[in-house]
Formats: structure tokens, sequence, C-alpha cells
């Protein structure tokens, strides 16, 4: 299989850099975008650090304005129109702690674990990891991502100096044996356990950051 190399470092891209992307790694991509403004400045869509494309929410008479990654990804609802029929009446009140006691011995707070659980995947968390999945392939994600996590820009030595943890490597698509490199991230412990919940968001996210990043 042929080989395709960064034209500014060397290292080893993929075929997609290669042929449709800038001909950079990540990291010399990475770099040249924080030197340009974050965002390159010559894209036809570059305004002022905007996308000049603007997007609306779908739902009828809305109009609300979204964000990229939302409308394509997402879906396609603003705020607002995603969390309707969602709110009660209790939104901002708390229990008493008789309520709560009540609530933690209740049939019903026993009856949400495992197979009941609304988060319930069909058990794939207690699946083992792929062995391919190792700490040579992790140590390469890392290295990709500059050490830093992704999402809030934390470095992986911070992590050591203060919690002695590496970074963490996320699955985008949620499938354990999914190894593509465009399938793994770098994430710190914090912002790995934020992307537990919200899956559709998350995922959508991470998908449209790995293409602007190709």
């Amino acid at each position: 299989m042929k080989k395709y190399y960064c034209k500014e470092c060397g290292d080893e891209i993929g075929y997609n850099s290669a042929h449709y992307g800038q001909g950079r790694c990540r990291s010399c991509e990475t770099k040249r975008r924080h030197k340009l403004g974050i965002l390159d400045s010559k894209l036809s869509n570059y305004i002022d650090g905007r996308c000049s494309k603007v997007y609306y929410c779908k739902e009828l008479y809305c109009n609300n304005k979204i964000t990229i990654i939302t409308a394509i990804y997402g879906s396609g609802l603003c705020r607002s129109c995603s969390q309707k029929g969602t709110k009660n009446s209790f939104s901002g009140k708390h229990h008493t702690e008789e309520i709560k006691n009540k609530i933690r011995n209740s049939d019903y707070h026993k009856n949400l674990k495992g197979k009941k659980a609304p988060n319930w995947k069909g058990g794939t968390s207690f699946e083992p990891y792929p062995s391919m999945f190792n700490k040579v392939l992790k140590d390469k994600i890392r290295q990709r991502d500059n050490y830093i996590c992704q999402i809030c820009g934390k470095l992986e030595k911070e992590l050591a100096k203060n919690y002695h943890k590496k970074l963490s490597i996320h699955h985008i698509d949620y499938d354990k044996n999914n190894l593509n490199l465009e399938n793994l991230i770098s994430l710190c412990v914090s912002c790995h356990h934020k992307t537990n919940g919200n899956r559709d968001y998350w995922y959508a996210y991470f998908t449209y950051l790995m293409e602007e990043l190709r």
C-alpha cells in the first residue's frame, strides 16, 4: 500500500489528507490555522471569524439561527424547539431530604438499574476493548492531537502534574471495535465524562471537527 507524507514535517498522513486535504498532518494543519487566526481566512465562506452561510431551525415558523454543526450533523432544531415538551413545572425547585430518602428507597428507583435504565445500550459498556486498542495506539492519537484535550484545550502535562493521569482516548461513534484513527480523539477525564450524555450532539461535534482538520 502506498504511503503518503506531510509536506511540512514528513510525518505519515492518510489517503484523504493527501488527495483531498491540504497535504499536511493534523498537527501542521492545526498550527497553520492557528497562525491564520483559528480558521483559514482565504476560504470563500469565511467572514471575520464567522461562516458566511447562515443556518436556521427547521421547525415551521421558528427561523431561529443554529450552528453549522446542528444543521448538518445534528437535529436541525434550535435549543428552544429541541427542548419542547421536556420542561416541567418542577424546574429549579428541590426535594426535601424526606422526599429524597423515599425516592432512594422506592421500587421505582431500584428498577432504574441495568436493562431498565433509560440509557441502557445493550450492555456494550461491559464489553472488552479489542487488543489493538493498546498503549501504542493511544499514544499515537495523543501525539497527533498535540497532547491537548480537543474540547477544553487542557494539556496532558497539566493532568499528569495535578491528577497523575493521561488524556483519555474517546471513540467518536461510541463503537469500541472501530479503531479507525479518524474515529479516535483525545479528551481529558472531565470532558470524556461529558460525552457519555447527549451522544448525538457529541457525535455531530466531533465528526465536524475531524472533517475540518483533515
